[in-house]
């Protein structure tokens, strides 16, 4: 069967000089309409966040979404990099993510989601510069 769109979302954030920390921050959540979805519900994501560094210290960013329902809160995906060596420089890196949530539970028609940031190690002062960004999109088969 031909796939339906259902819903799609963006959200932007802007918040430059706020710091990463070792506690997850949420920068992007949205809600999708998923009332009209029918078998194989997939949620497709990407999402952005801009980090500077003082230096290139060994750090590791975790960027991981969470969907959100009346079943509680489930990360669905999650990454983890490092920033890339330059000379021991720091500077402004952008960490850029896609994946999907495949045949999620969708006991209330409606789906959120969150993006959220966090270092391994403050050492090099990590600092959200912007742009942010969470970018989602609802797909399923007809309902029946």
């Amino acid at each position: 069967m031909p796939r339906q769109f259902l819903d799609a979302k963006v959200a932007v954030n802007s918040l430059g000089g706020t710091a990463v920390t070792t506690t997850p921050a949420i920068f992007g959540t949205l809600g999708l309409n998923t009332s009209a979805a029918g078998p194989d519900l997939e949620i497709q994501f990407s999402a952005t966040v801009t980090i500077s560094v003082a230096s290139t210290a060994p750090t590791n960013v975790t960027i991981t979404i969470n969907r959100i329902s009346s079943l509680g809160t489930v990360p669905v995906y999650t990454v983890t990099e490092g920033f890339p060596t330059v000379s021991g420089e720091g500077g402004q890196f952008a960490f850029t993510i896609a994946g999907a949530d495949y045949h999620p539970p969708n006991p209330d028609g409606f789906l959120i989601y969150q993006a959220v940031v966090s270092v391994n190690s403050t050492t090099a002062t990590p600092t959200r510069v912007g742009p942010e960004s969470l970018i989602a999109a609802a797909y399923s088969e007809p309902a029946v």
